[in-house]
């Protein structure tokens, strides 16, 4: 940062000294109107304050007490219509015609209009001009070096250029890489953003003012109008990225104004064609309007800087660093400069490549800064997927083991018991050993029942619930069912493990509660397509404490978890009462 400043700070005052000229004196006035047939003809200075659509008429003087050669230039390219004459002893001529496509000197359009004149150290040169910008703001600066100070002003200027444009363009490319690999939102308005600026700045002085001003004056000016949407709305959406992890921290009126913005701006590229048939409107109203809905979004780019200040966001504060620097230094060099206060550099536009390129590269290290979180996040998530995916493991083969263990004793309590039985018997034929054949085949049928899953996709699902109902249901036992839910239920993981808790808890009521009465209800919220199940006997009750679960609990939990979904459990002597909430049917 202070090698920046420091930069500048030389910049500034180098160049403030080498155009330190005690010999050269010129001024600068505005004139009423001046005839072009007969320039200079009567042309007097007289103060005036143009309006938008007004031509405008200057005068400038130009006497040195040195022989010398310089150089006139105007910093500024996109001009409507600009006609520049010069009049000296040898006559008036007319040197710059916008108008008709005048090409006036062999530099490059990027370096504005220079013009290169002689004195002998006695006469005075007046150059006289119009300008009429049709609806845009005029920038008609200008400075008067000598040659040599200009040919040194232009290398500089380009060499500065030619650095700040390999630095973005490998910038670019690193960011655009970074985010193929990442596939982060924030990388792609890192781009636009970027891409957006840089195209601005080449449009007002770069290579696209070189290729295009000569004859399409018109098209130069709608990218930069385009340019300047497309960086103020993506910037918008960076600085939300890079300061938030989820953009809904951010209000929703902000997003609805950027909308309009790009709306606007998609609105002004469809304008083009009108303007040679309208351009004072076109150009006005596209000028203005690219003017506030820059304020508007600067506005909201501070909010959400703030936002992120307020809510102790790591990277708000290095983005609000680097964005009052940008705007001290857009206010100081063009804001101030444009309304009046004083003189604007003639180095501003390379000091606008510089911040330019600073801010590209600042931005991208709080992107790394940032990248480096996430994937940290990530490593951290993945790490705790693997816990709970070995926590799963050892839960399903623990799972497993309860089962064969619970099939195991089913097997040797009951159907080992029976056939024991019958083989002590003397006589097979009797109404005993029947009796026990008849509940041996009961249990062996209630245990495969338990084993096996129905068919899903062939039945409905509340048939298959009010059948599995249907099953515990017995002179002891009342199973009243209520099933409110008119959607099909899609997901075969959703009835299987619904299907298996109402499983349990039909068994744990048999076994243990001593329930006469059971009653299961199925809602659906229709505005989150969440499914509740309701369960609630009148059993003697269970132990709530983590401690004494038994496996049937631990099933259930178990399960409800594998559903993303809860459950609470509330069990007294009157009863138990669960309830299992917020289980997603479309997952």
């Amino acid at each position: 940062m202070k090698i920046l400043f420091t930069s500048i700070l030389l910049l500034f005052t180098l160049h403030t000294y080498a155009q330190t000229n005690t010999n050269l004196i010129v001024s600068h006035c505005t004139l009423s109107e001046i005839d072009v047939n007969t320039i200079p003809g009567n042309s007097e200075c007289t103060p005036k304050n143009y309006d938008f659509f007004d031509t405008q008429y200057h005068k400038i003087t130009v006497h040195s007490t040195v022989k010398e050669n310089y150089v006139l230039r105007f910093n500024y390219i996109l001009f409507e219509d600009f006609k520049l004459w010069q009049v000296d002893r040898s006559g008036t001529k007319l040197l710059v015609d916008m108008e008709n496509n005048s090409k006036p000197t062999k530099y490059d359009r990027s370096l504005g209009i220079p013009i290169t004149f002689a004195l002998n150290g006695v006469e005075t040169v007046d150059f006289y001009y119009q300008i009429n910008n049709k609806g845009f703001p005029v920038d008609n600066l200008f400075w008067v070096l000598s040659e040599d100070e200009f040919e040194k002003e232009v290398d500089f200027e380009e060499n500065i250029k030619l650095t700040t444009r390999t630095i973005v363009i490998s910038l670019l490319f690193i960011g655009i890489i970074l985010g193929l690999i990442i596939q982060e939102k924030l990388f792609l308005f890192y781009t636009l953003s970027s891409i957006s600026a840089f195209l601005f700045f080449e449009s007002e002085s770069g290579i696209i003012t070189n290729l295009l001003s000569h004859n399409h004056f018109n098209l130069t000016k709608y990218l930069l109008v385009f340019s300047s949407y497309s960086y103020s709305i993506s910037t918008f959406y960076f600085y939300v990225f890079l300061i938030f992890s989820n953009k809904n921290r951010v209000p929703k009126f902000a997003f609805k104004i950027v909308h309009i913005a790009s709306v606007v701006g998609f609105i002004s590229i469809l304008m083009y064609p009108f303007s040679s048939y309208y351009p004072n409107i076109v150009n006005f109203l596209l000028a203005q309007l690219s003017t506030i809905f820059t304020l508007v979004l600067f506005c909201l780019y501070l909010m959400v800087i703030i936002l992120g200040i307020k809510s102790k966001e790591k990277l708000a504060i290095p983005t609000l660093v680097i964005f009052l620097i940008t705007t001290i230094f857009v206010l100081f060099f063009s804001v101030l400069p444009n309304m009046g206060v004083y003189k604007k550099l003639n180095f501003t536009r390379t000091l606008y490549f510089i911040i330019f390129t600073f801010d590209i590269i600042y931005y991208l290290l709080l992107i790394l800064k940032k990248t480096s979180s996430i994937i940290k996040e990530r490593n951290d998530l993945q790490i705790q997927n693997q816990l709970i995916q070995q926590k799963y493991s050892l839960a399903v083969i623990k799972g497993q083991e309860d089962e064969r263990n619970r099939i195991g004793r089913e097997l040797h309590d009951h159907v080992g018991g029976n056939l024991a039985l019958i083989n002590k018997s003397k006589d097979l034929d009797t109404d005993n050993v029947k009796e026990i054949l008849k509940h041996t085949i009961k249990s062996v049928r209630s245990l495969s029942h338990g084993l096996v899953s129905p068919e899903y996709d062939k039945e409905d699902f509340e048939d298959i619930l009010l059948d599995l109902c249907a099953k515990y249901k017995s002179n002891h036992l009342n199973i009243h069912t209520t099933y409110t839910i008119d959607v099909p239920i899609q997901s075969q993981v959703v009835k299987n493990h619904c299907y298996r808790i109402l499983q349990e808890l039909f068994s744990n009521a048999l076994k243990h509660s001593e329930a006469t009465d059971i009653f299961i209800d199925f809602m659906l919220d229709q505005t989150t397509h969440m499914m509740t199940i309701f369960y609630e006997d009148n059993g003697i009750g269970f132990s709530t404490c983590s401690s004494n679960e038994g496996i049937g609990i631990k099933n259930i939990k178990f399960r409800v978890n594998a559903l993303n979904a809860k459950v609470a459990f509330t069990s007294e002597e009157k009863g138990t009462y669960i309830t299992i909430s917020e289980i997603q049917i479309y997952q």
